[in-house]
């Protein structure tokens, strides 16, 4: 047990290492340039931190409560959409990030190793997708609440179109709120977002394809493992021709993972920036109220 948690200490902070390289920062870490001062670009993820929809405080400790006074009211469905949605979107980018680090760990001793195995990292990769995706459909939640107090089955009951688009399009309460939010920086703010939303679509549409040919690959390693069956070895081959051989494979490896971790730290940083937008508008959408 001391070593497999010697392992896991070392794992965190290689993984650490990795992602502060790829400058994949932490969730909590946005938001911030110092300990008590806000970074201007992330504002919005300040704001969540600081003054969420809901302060949980009195609900599980019950600050400020004389011990036999009555339990605050609950807040309004909507406050309770923003609140859940929003943790699960947080705790799904977590989630994603970790997933990113463990792939950064396994791409880099298949770099290290003559012979690699990609199990694990094809593992990791397919993790990441799943978690990325998954956290841009909380973030979709979280704005359909913020911006019409609803659910997204309620949303999407509205009808089965809006203007020219399908409401099953995720950019399609994004459109809308342009329409409704007009006036008092809205404008503005909605301009900034819809860009990432699209942007944010187009890698959701990837997703079944990214893990289609994932799965494709795999399969096609496991069929060329079975096509060939040990034969005698070869001795036409110059050292200088086999050692040329394993540097182009490695150039290959190389240039695989540095797309599939620009990709991964791209939609990462999309969905940050996004839920940036998304936080703030719903705060001053909150103020209203």
């Amino acid at each position: 047990m001391a070593r497999l948690k010697e392992i896991d200490d070392a794992l965190r902070v290689e993984i650490e290492k990795l992602l502060n390289a790829e400058k994949i920062w932490a969730f909590n870490a946005f938001g911030w340039v110092s300990a008590y001062d806000v970074d201007p670009e992330f504002v919005g993820h300040a704001i969540w931190q600081t003054e969420p929809p809901i302060d949980i405080d009195p609900f599980i400790f019950g600050v400020g409560q004389e011990p036999d006074a009555e339990p605050p009211p609950r807040p309004e469905e909507w406050r309770q959409l923003l609140a859940i949605s929003g943790a699960d979107f947080g705790g799904l980018m977590k989630a994603a990030r970790m997933a990113i680090g463990l792939y950064l760990v396994q791409s880099q001793l298949s770099q290290e190793a003559q012979f690699p195995s990609e199990d694990f990292m094809d593992l990791h990769w397919t993790s990441s997708i799943i978690y990325l995706a998954t956290a841009s459909e909380r973030l979709r939640e979280f704005f359909v609440a913020a911006a019409f107090r609803q659910t997204q089955n309620l949303y999407a009951a509205r009808g089965s179109a809006y203007r020219d688009q399908k409401r099953v399009w995720y950019t399609t309460p994004f459109f809308e709120a342009q329409t409704h939010f007009t006036t008092g920086g809205f404008p503005e703010l909605l301009g900034k977002l819809l860009p990432m939303t699209t942007q944010i679509q187009a890698l959701r549409n990837r997703r079944n394809l990214l893990i289609h040919e994932l799965a494709t690959a795999i399969g096609q390693r496991e069929r060329e493992v079975i096509k060939n069956q040990p034969t005698p070895i070869a001795t036409d081959f110059s050292y200088n021709q086999i050692k040329e051989a394993a540097r182009l494979a490695k150039v290959e490896r190389e240039r695989q993972r540095s797309l599939a971790t620009a990709e991964l730290r791209d939609w990462y940083d999309l969905l940050m920036r996004a839920s940036n937008e998304v936080f703030v508008f719903e705060y001053r959408r909150r103020r209203e109220a």
